[in-house]
């Protein structure tokens, strides 16, 4: 019994084998390899396209962020120029100091001055 089962499952392949051996013959299979390779050529030609357009775009993102960066350095407060700035903020303030005193003095002659007047010593 082993036997026959055997032998119907060899034939069984064997005719399963031949259907594809001839479904393999009938097909053109050389032309579907070219077709499917044509296919693909096209694919990776259109990928590779975008691909450049999208290395474009971020090339001229990267052109306009550095222009944007040089802009700004050449711009920017530096070391030298705080110093400077400083410098200036100091003498403003020391300038402010001298005319204060200079005002507080004015301030007491005149307040002297008012005394002597009101105390009748400009008769």
């Amino acid at each position: 019994m082993a036997a026959v089962v055997s032998a119907v499952c060899a034939l069984i392949a064997a005719g399963v084998s031949l259907a594809v051996w001839r479904k393999a013959r009938s097909s053109d299979l050389g032309k579907k390899i070219e077709d499917g390779d044509k296919s693909v050529r096209q694919y990776a030609e259109k990928v590779s396209e975008e691909f450049r357009e999208a290395l474009e775009q971020v090339q001229e993102g990267l052109a306009r962020v550095e222009t944007l960066q040089e802009t700004e350095a050449k711009h920017m407060v530096r070391h030298n120029d705080l110093s400077r700035i400083h410098d200036k903020i100091n003498r403003v303030a020391e300038d402010s100091a001298a005319t204060r005193e200079a005002v507080r003095g004015v301030n007491e002659q005149l307040r002297i001055i008012q005394q002597h007047l009101l105390k009748g010593g400009g008769r």
